[in-house]
């Protein structure tokens, strides 16, 4: 990665900045985290109630003239797992351990499949998406924020990267120029 004196005295200026901030970055860090958890508990709540919906054999009677509820069914399953990929690949490996320990329902536990592996999810998942997992609960955050929380996620990446995901999905991200720095957020809140 080749950058001019002025980019790297501005990320330095940034990353200092965010270091002094630091005890409160993590509080936030961890608050977002928190928020990535509750939803994959959520997500994972919703997988088990439409399996045992699914799975019951009045429903599946009953189903037999209703077709297309079970289809949807079947459409809302494939999203919400899809989701919960995303979110696990998001939370990544050194926080998914953490993140099924602290669930006292065991939903995820019970939901997320063990292969493949978290690292699988994580490798799987391209940066767009995980940016866009976490701005679904952040709503807004700055540039250098957002490269901080993928690292403290696990993700290796770079200004650059976030740029290029920024500019290929411009019809997911919406940036906020403020003077010299960048705020980013979703156009639409879809998981």
């Amino acid at each position: 990665m080749e950058c001019t004196n002025n980019e790297a005295t501005k990320l330095l200026t940034d990353v200092v900045s965010v270091l002094d901030n630091g005890s409160a970055c993590m509080a936030q860090f961890e608050a977002l985290l928190e928020q990535l958890q509750y939803r994959l508990r959520h997500e994972c709540r919703r997988i088990k109630e439409i399996r045992k919906e699914m799975a019951s054999p009045v429903t599946q009677t009953r189903l037999m003239d209703a077709y297309n509820r079970y289809r949807d069914l079947l459409a809302e399953l494939d999203a919400k797992r899809e989701a919960i990929d995303k979110l696990v690949g998001t939370i990544g490996p050194d926080h998914m351990l953490r993140t099924m320990k602290e669930d006292p329902t065991d939903l995820i536990g019970d939901t997320v499949e063990i292969a493949p592996s978290v690292a699988d999810y994580r490798k799987d998942l391209p940066l767009w998406e995980a940016m866009k997992q976490i701005l679904i609960d952040a709503q807004e955050m700055r540039e250098n924020e957002l490269l901080l929380f993928l690292s403290y996620l696990g993700f290796r990446t770079s200004p650059a990267a976030i740029q290029s995901a920024l500019r290929t999905h411009q019809e997911t991200f919406k940036v906020r120029n403020e003077g010299r720095k960048k705020s980013i957020s979703l156009r639409t809140r879809r998981a």
